[in-house]
């Protein structure tokens, strides 16, 4: 703007100066809010993690899981703390306040196993 201003000779250098800041103002500003409208709500959108992204996470029990059923288990990931619904990876029951290791997530429920039996393969 300034520059088209000072080649058109129209306004004095003052009104010119004047004119390529709220322009370049006005650019800052209109692209603030297209990021902060268009592109931030996506990224926070995704508050879950991938089918595999958490794959030998270790985790532990917070609602014991029953034979064949579903519990819940807690995990922190990316500094947060987060619960989900799991079941154990082979039908085995396992008791509030075990160590588990999630295998991966499957439709929001995760499927983990023990951390000893996980240990004992190492």
């Amino acid at each position: 703007m300034g520059y088209g201003c000072w080649r058109a000779e129209a306004f004095g250098p003052g009104a010119t100066v004047g004119i390529a800041l709220a322009a370049g103002v006005a650019g800052a500003a209109g692209s603030a809010v297209l990021v902060a409208w268009w592109a931030l709500p996506g990224a926070r959108g995704d508050a879950g993690h991938g089918e595999h992204e958490l794959q030998g996470h270790p985790a532990a029990v917070t609602g014991a899981i029953g034979a064949g059923g579903t519990g819940e288990i807690a995990y922190e990931a990316d500094g947060r703390s987060w619960r989900v619904p799991a079941r154990s990876w082979d039908g085995a029951p396992i008791d509030a306040g075990a160590e588990v290791v999630i295998e991966r997530l499957d439709g929001g429920v995760a499927v983990v196993e023990r951390w000893a039996e996980v240990e004992a393969r190492l």
